[in-house]
Order: C-alpha cells, then structure tokens, then sequence
C-alpha cells in the first residue's frame, strides 16, 4: 500500500511539473502586447431631447473591431460596412445640462484583423404599462 502512495505521488509530481513546464514556455506578456486598440471618440451635441446621429472613424490603415454609444437613450450603433468605423443614432436626454452623444471605436491595423464579422443587438425600452403590470 505504501509502495502505491510513493508511485501515485511520483506520477502526480511530475505531471505537475510537465504542465508547469509547457504553461511557462510562452511568455505570460505576449497576448496583452499582441494588440494595442486605439480608441477614437467622436462628440455629437443638440438640443435635449431631440434625435442626433455621429459617426466615428477609425484611421486610415485600420479597422474597427469595437464599438460603443452611450449619455443618450440608444437607438442603434452599427459598424460601417468596411469596418472603417461605426453609426451610431440617439435621442439625448432632456434633463442634461449639456446633451451629447458618444460615439468610441477601437481600432487595429489592418494586418492584425485577419477577418471581421459583424453582430448586431437590438434593445427596446418597455413601455411604462407593461413596467407598471409588472409591479
């Protein structure tokens, strides 16, 4: 029995250091460095409460791989359809005391975005009835 403990101990040590070995072999940088997105911002301004649209590009010799809107109620974002950027339409908020719409992009070379694709979510408010039935 002690002969089994001593030979199941052995074998665990050394797949513990096998995959130790191979975890360790790439060094632990080499991801985060890999990418450096470049954030461009875009500032759409208005009246409160009116609907704005805005779209923010991305330099010459990159393409977008993220994209965000945001400090007004969102209608859609889109990317360009060369990933050149992204669309975004809001309507601003009436009670801001300066209404604006974000728009941010991330960009990367060209050479570091092998393909793109693209995916789209669409978010409606609820109505305040259906809000209130739910109470």
């Amino acid at each position: 029995m002690n002969i089994v403990r001593i030979v199941f101990a052995v074998v665990v040590a050394a797949a513990g250091m096998l995959v130790a070995g191979q975890a360790s072999a790439a060094p632990a940088s080499s991801a985060a460095a890999a990418f450096q997105i470049q954030y461009i911002k875009r500032v759409v301004s208005g009246a409160p409460n009116t609907v704005v649209s805005g779209t923010a590009l991305c330099p010459s010799g990159t393409r977008m791989v993220s994209s965000a809107a945001g400090n007004a109620g969102i209608a859609a974002i889109t990317p360009l359809p060369d990933f050149s950027g992204a669309e975004a339409v809001g309507r601003l908020r009436s009670t801001a005391s300066r209404a604006f719409l974000e728009i941010v992009v991330g960009c990367l070379p060209t050479a570091q975005v092998p393909g793109l694709s693209s995916s789209s979510w669409i978010s409606w408010p609820a109505p305040p009835q259906a809000c209130q039935a739910a109470r």
